[in-house]
């Protein structure tokens, strides 16, 4: 995966991985939107939640910042105000 430029990261502070917790993660698969540091809000699926070692919920996303650089994602620190998942289509 390419580099984004900082502008185009979410306002979402990154997780480590070294705080995850073993046996914590619960797979997702789910459509949200994350607030991007530029202001923007981006299409993003929701690819998990786990729990660290500070009892904090974080999130693996993945998202496009934009056509060039493709796919991004990690695990980020739940933060309500800076996701929010999309109704079902169903």
């Amino acid at each position: 995966m390419a580099a984004s430029k900082p502008t185009h990261e979410p306002m979402l502070e990154r997780a480590h991985p070294g705080d995850a917790l073993d046996g914590s993660t619960i797979p997702e698969n789910t459509q949200a939107e994350i607030l991007l540091r530029d202001g923007t809000w981006a299409w993003c699926r929701v690819i998990g939640q786990r729990k660290n070692k500070h009892g904090r919920w974080c999130v693996g996303i993945r998202w496009y910042p934009n056509a060039t650089i493709g796919e991004s994602g990690g695990w980020y620190i739940y933060e309500p105000g800076l996701i929010r998942r999309l109704p079902d289509d169903d």
